[in-house]
């Protein structure tokens, strides 16, 4: 099911932080205290990770769902392993 503005909107804080899914890994969690946070989640060498790229509503679902564009083209999740490369060159998003 693909993400909708008034789908973010009507999200309600819970009791537990809990995830509005998307497409190709990005979702938005939302957590107990209100706050909307968009996250990446991919794959290294087989271990998940997540990314994050910001709040919303400073971050718009259109701009999220640009971010996530950019880092697949350009397997664009940080490396933190190698220091001095930006990007991974084995990088899998988990749809």
């Amino acid at each position: 099911m693909v993400l909708t503005d008034t789908a973010i909107r009507n999200a309600k804080p819970a009791d537990k932080p809990y995830k509005v899914t998307d497409s190709q890994g990005l979702y938005l969690l939302v957590n107990p205290r209100g706050s909307k946070l968009w996250r990446i989640k991919y794959r290294i060498d087989g271990v998940e990770r997540k990314l994050s790229l910001g709040a919303y509503p400073e971050i718009t679902l259109a701009e999220a769902r640009a971010a996530r564009d950019v880092k697949r083209r350009s397997k664009g999740t940080p490396d933190r392993r190698r220091r001095g490369t930006p990007f991974s060159d084995n990088m899998m998003l988990v749809c």
